[in-house]
This record gives C-alpha cells, structure tokens and sequence, in this order.
C-alpha cells in the first residue's frame, strides 16, 4: 500500500516508509554513486535499501566511494563486512579519483 506524504510529496510505502518515488528516480540512473557517514551506520542503511529495493535491479550500476565515507569510532568491524556484503552483490567500491573524469565529462555536457 502506498500513500501520498504531504510534505515531500514523495510516495512512501506505510510500512517501511521506504520512498518509492526515490526509487524510481534511481532506477532510471545509469550510475549510482554513494558517499556520505557513516559507513556503519546511515550510508549503510540506505545503500543496502536501495540495492534491495531498486525496481531494476542491477547494482553493478552503483559505485560507493569509499573514500568519501567511514564508520562510526569503534564500528570498523560493521564498515569492512559492509563493503564486503556490497562487493559480494555486485557494487563496485571506488575513490573520488576513479570517478573524477566521469563526473567532470558529465559535468561538460
């Protein structure tokens, strides 16, 4: 079941309150990329939803910049068997660097 929100007006299953319109947005992506804290925590969470839930599929189409993020003091455990898991289901792991090129090619279009 879904319901409208009105704040964000974005689509939202009510029982996971995952946000389905996201979702769509993503799926329509050619590349993926994630960074952001912590790896063992909130970036975590949301690219293990979005590699579970994108409408596609394909998360070889995600790149997580590992770089870019990290763990929580203490939770670098829960960071490495992230990456891991990511790897496993097919998630390429990056630098910034690795996809500077990308970016600054898309960037000039």
């Amino acid at each position: 079941r879904r319901e409208q929100t009105s704040q964000s007006h974005a689509t939202a299953d009510t029982h996971t309150q995952l946000n389905q319109t996201l979702m769509e947005q993503l799926d329509r992506a050619d590349v993926i990329l994630i960074a952001g804290e912590a790896s063992s925590h909130c970036v975590k969470a949301t690219t293990e939803h979005i590699v579970a839930h994108l409408p596609g599929g394909r998360p070889e189409r995600i790149t997580l910049l590992t770089d870019c993020t990290s763990p929580v003091t203490g939770f670098a455990a829960q960071h490495e068997a992230f990456l891991a898991d990511m790897k496993r289901r097919g998630v390429h792991l990056a630098h910034a660097a690795d996809v500077l090129t990308m970016l600054q090619a898309n960037a000039a279009r």
